[in-house]
């Protein structure tokens, strides 16, 4: 028996989110959008922390530096990685935050975030830049801060779905019944399409081959630009705030992402303190869903490398 996510309580709300956000191609192609919009002290400032380097040669360094500090990936310099997990333990946990799906917004008091979630891991690298004592070197906070942009404008790192389970029948419950003890979709990782594929390695990389299909991270940043450029607005109001801005759109589009999904059966073993730990469902996707959503995903990445050279613009480096 299929069961459909939404319930009629969060069709009626307003619609509003682990893996690698939008993958190396994705990443890099924001930082290449940001780069070439940078005021000229701005790019002065990058270019001297970053020693002559370019922020797409950083964009994906905070994925690397996880996956090393796991032992699933290689980087160059493997002590750096290990001497950045042991200070800041929580790092795993700057890429996103988990929302429930059909939240109306990112709430900072909320049980789903914390000090550790992307939105303040935004704002740990922006007080690093200004001169803050945070632990963070300044090229450190540099390339956290250009990976987390990123990551806060991929709708499936800010919304998770919690469930209500019952046997191999999985509910997915509205933001009022949710609660962050029961078994979540880890942002959809845990929601299998086919076999092998999840929904949220289709928003990280599976979908940018619908927007230009060449794996070149220049030519994708050429198309968003060309397409959705002309479409953004400048953000507003005091740039501290604006990372919890930027997380309430992707909230909401992340719910949106969610709309007509079928739930079909959930395979989960019991947890450690009770509570059942999900490890996938299986669902299925709307008819033309994946081109449906391309377009989001697209102006996503065209949104987070403007909003990166905003913010990079309006930053007051420290000396």
């Amino acid at each position: 028996m299929k069961f459909r996510i939404f319930s009629t309580v969060l069709l009626s709300c307003l619609v509003a989110v682990k893996a690698f956000a939008f993958g190396h191609e994705g990443h890099q192609a924001i930082a290449a959008i940001a780069q070439r919009h940078l005021s000229e002290e701005a790019a002065a400032k990058v270019s001297e922390i970053l020693g002559g380097g370019d922020l797409a040669g950083v964009a994906t360094w905070l994925d690397d530096v996880r996956a090393a500090g796991r032992g699933r990936g290689e980087m160059k310099g493997e002590a750096e990685a290990t001497d950045f997990v042991h200070r800041f333990k929580g790092s795993a946990k700057w890429h996103f935050v988990n929302m429930p799906v059909g939240s109306l917004r990112y709430d900072a008091n909320s049980p789903y975030a914390s000090q550790n979630d992307v939105v303040h891991a935004i704002a740990l690298a922006v007080n690093t830049l200004e001169g803050k004592d945070t632990g963070l070197s300044q090229i450190e906070a540099l390339k956290v801060l250009v990976h987390c942009v990123g990551d806060v404008h991929q709708p499936l790192h800010t919304v998770s779905g919690y469930y209500a389970i019952k046997g191999p029948t999985a509910r997915l419950l509205s933001p009022g019944a949710a609660d962050i003890t029961q078994p979540s979709d880890g942002g959809g990782n845990a929601l299998f399409y086919t076999k092998s594929e999840e929904l949220h390695s289709l928003f990280d990389s599976g979908l940018l081959k619908y927007i230009v299909n060449s794996g070149d991270f220049n030519a994708l940043a050429e198309k968003v630009t060309e397409d959705y450029g002309a479409l953004h607005h400048r953000s507003a109001g005091d740039y501290h705030l604006w990372a919890a801005m930027w997380a309430t759109e992707s909230v909401k589009l992340g719910t949106q992402a969610y709309r007509g999904i079928e739930l079909n059966e959930a395979q989960t073993s019991p947890g450690r303190a009770g509570p059942l730990r999900l490890h996938r469902i299986s669902v299925r996707l709307p008819e033309g869903y994946k081109e449906a959503q391309a377009p989001m995903i697209g102006r996503q990445i065209s949104e987070a490398g403007l909003r990166l050279a905003e913010l990079l613009n309006s930053i007051q480096w420290a000396n």
